[in-house]
């Protein structure tokens, strides 16, 4: 039997949807997710942090850490980045001068 008019496409539509639902549904998000900044994204401080930290929804794997200036000039780091669990921690070289920066953190999951 051929099922045709309104009624057949009404029924193509439903079940396209439902296979798209289904082939949809249950996805899996493995990317890690950065859920608090020290300092807080925004703060003004009246003094230089000795430590910036990012805290991740799990362990990751730094690959490049860099902070900027207003000038969009790049700060020298004392060191590479440190994880502690969750948490990745680094200092500047030297105290930061008054101004804007801005923290670039690229990152894997492990």
């Amino acid at each position: 039997m051929i099922l045709v008019g309104w009624a057949f496409e009404k029924r193509v539509a439903l079940l396209l949807g439902l296979l798209f639902w289904l082939c949809s549904s249950g996805s899996a998000y493995p990317h890690a997710s950065a859920v608090a900044t020290v300092p807080a994204n925004g703060a003004v401080l009246s003094t230089s942090p000795e430590e910036l930290s990012v805290e991740f929804t799990e362990t990751v794997m730094p690959i490049a850490v860099r902070l900027f200036d207003a000038g969009m000039s790049e700060l020298p780091l004392a060191g590479p980045p440190v994880m502690d669990g969750k948490v990745l921690r680094f200092t500047t070289l030297d105290p930061l001068p008054g101004g804007t920066f801005v923290a670039s953190v690229r990152v894997t999951s492990k």
